[in-house]
């Protein structure tokens, strides 16, 4: 006779792991915004401070983070992951100063309806008429979130949702560099991946904003300690509650439950920010949060050759 408590179901546990993953980095935006600082500073604030936080916990751990750097090939994939992730954080951040939180989160997570239309063009995967719903979906729904009269949208708008969708285009090419290198360096340890991919990052963005002579704030001491926050709970504990939870449930639960970020970033710009939110803009956010779902999981990924 079994007396004791039932056992957590796996799957359960799993995702009880991406949703307060999603949770916590719904408010990445909302910190960025608060902090008041610089694309650049939020960038390498972001990663340095996770980077640098998960370092020290993979070596508390006795992962031995440092034997990465000596494995064939490792520099050079995680210096074109840093690159990437650069180009898709500097985009957002910008983005994030034109059309708020909730707005630029929304249309960074097209990136899924992006992989998609990609996997069709590049890796052979199948066009499907529900990838193309998706597409139809995700741009009915952005032109309900900015506005329908697009002709008198301010310019401001217009510039944050170019750099919006330049993100997600640039964050899909980070998630395809990560997929192509899977196997190239052995496979490492999730706390330790996840701290040399966000410290690479933080070296890209440090010395591209040295070259550049770009602005480099903080927002001052208030700032500095939310990048702090910023970087040790959505960069390193958010994203690796996602990442190890995300292989414990099915490819159409994560990505429901993953929708909770970008869901809760646009909640929290309507009450921390005050976003106007009419019924157009909200069915605008549930049109393009449909297409995300959609384009995340309504495709079967090609086999990537390593």
């Amino acid at each position: 006779m079994n007396s004791g408590a039932p056992k957590k179901s796996p799957e359960l546990a799993a995702m009880a792991k991406v949703f307060a993953g999603g949770v916590m980095i719904s408010f990445s935006p909302v910190l960025f915004k608060l902090s008041g600082a610089s694309p650049s500073a939020g960038s390498f604030g972001r990663t340095f401070f996770g980077g640098m936080f998960l370092l020290v916990w993979a070596i508390f751990r006795k992962e031995s983070p440092f034997k990465a750097l000596k494995t064939k090939g490792f520099l050079p994939i995680m210096a074109m992951c840093g690159i990437l992730f650069t180009l898709d954080l500097e985009f957002w951040h910008v983005s994030i100063n034109y059309v708020g939180p909730g707005l630029a989160t929304i249309i960074t997570n097209f990136q899924a309806v992006i992989l998609a239309v990609l996997g069709v063009l590049f890796f052979k995967e199948k066009a499907t008429p529900i990838l193309a719903a998706s597409i139809v979906m995700a741009f009915m729904g952005l032109w309900l979130l900015v506005g329908v009269d697009v002709s008198a949208l301010p310019q401001s708008t217009i510039i944050g949702v170019a750099w919006g969708l330049g993100a997600a285009f640039w964050y899909s090419m980070y998630l395809l560099a990560v997929r192509n290198s899977q196997g190239r360096t052995g496979k490492l340890p999730a706390i330790t991946n996840m701290a040399w991919l966000s410290l690479s990052t933080a070296l890209v963005v440090g010395a591209t904003s040295l070259l550049r002579g770009s602005e480099f704030s903080t927002g001052g001491t208030t700032g500095f300690w939310i990048l702090v926050l910023y970087g040790i709970g959505p960069q390193a504990i958010g994203w690796l509650l996602i990442s190890t939870g995300l292989p414990g449930i099915p490819a159409s639960t994560a990505g429901l439950v993953i929708l909770i970020q970008p869901t809760l970033a646009f909640i929290w710009d309507i009450l921390f920010f005050d976003l106007p939110a009419g019924p157009a803009r909200i069915a605008g956010a549930v049109l393009a949060l449909a297409a995300i779902y959609i384009g995340s999981v309504g495709r079967k990924p090609a086999k990537v050759k390593e």
